[in-house]
């Protein structure tokens, strides 16, 4: 079940999650989940599959869910893992760096050759792209499970502690947050200066991405039964939420299943 809501209209352009540029992307280039910051999962670089060989292809040791994405950016491919970051070279697949952690890591953000990795050992990280080496680490309440936004020097992660921070790119501090009233288990959209998502207490939310006030919450409760299972997608004038629902809907076997 999906629920549409309308994208906040601004009077002046923000600096915050800009349209994307179609006309300069960066060849091969998939800096985040969903590629941008509104989540479109659109790219304009063409792929030929003529010849349908394996250009390369490398074993990973460790654990990689079904909920991870590959992204790639500044020639590399960045694998999150169970136990932490791998860093590929996308041409040959050889090791670049890796950066190692005891609990696993979600889809990471690259911006600036800088990586920003959510951890379930409740971090976000900052690491070099092409060394791995630590900036700076943040520490929340609980688990990051979202794919983290980069933008005007700002991260903007969601946590499984119910709050949506925004952290400074620099220092590693927390500039603002958010509190709903559910853990927050999926990544956020952005667009023009507003910060979207949706909790498990079954409410979107937009905030404003420059000091995290309310700028409106769903009149009611979204649909389903708290399993947001993807990032929202911003289209056109409307935020788009995706929701689980039981395999077994109230007292009647098959009814509005999955």
């Amino acid at each position: 079940f999906r629920f549409l809501g309308h994208v906040e209209e601004v009077a002046e352009p923000s600096d915050f999650f800009p349209a994307p540029d179609t006309t300069t992307t960066s060849l091969g280039s998939w800096p985040m989940a969903g590629a941008t910051a509104q989540r479109t999962s659109y790219s304009t670089t063409s792929i030929s599959t003529s010849t349908n060989a394996i250009t390369w292809y490398r074993p990973i040791e460790s654990y990689i869910t079904g909920s991870t994405q590959l992204v790639t950016s500044d020639g590399n491919v960045y694998v999150a893992t169970a136990d932490g970051l791998i860093v590929l070279n996308a041409e040959d697949g050889s090791l670049v760096c890796r950066f190692d952690t005891e609990l696993p890591v979600n889809t990471p953000t690259v911006d600036g050759g800088i990586i920003y990795l959510p951890g379930m050992d409740r971090k976000l990280y900052s690491l070099d792209g092409s060394t791995c080496e630590e900036a700076w680490e943040f520490t929340a309440g609980a688990g990051f499970s979202g794919n983290p936004l980069v933008s005007s020097g700002q991260v903007f992660a969601t946590n499984r502690d119910g709050k949506a921070y925004s952290i400074d790119i620099v220092t590693g501090t927390e500039t603002w947050s958010y509190q709903t009233e559910g853990p927050i288990t999926s990544s956020a959209a952005g667009d023009d200066g507003i910060l979207y998502f949706a909790s498990t207490d079954m409410y979107g939310y937009a905030l404003d991405a420059s000091d995290g006030s309310l700028v409106w919450k769903s009149p009611a409760k979204l649909r389903g039964f708290g399993q947001f299972v993807y990032w929202p997608i911003i289209y056109d004038n409307y935020v788009i939420f995706s929701v689980g629902l039981p395999y077994r809907y109230q007292s009647n076997p098959g009814d509005q299943n999955v």
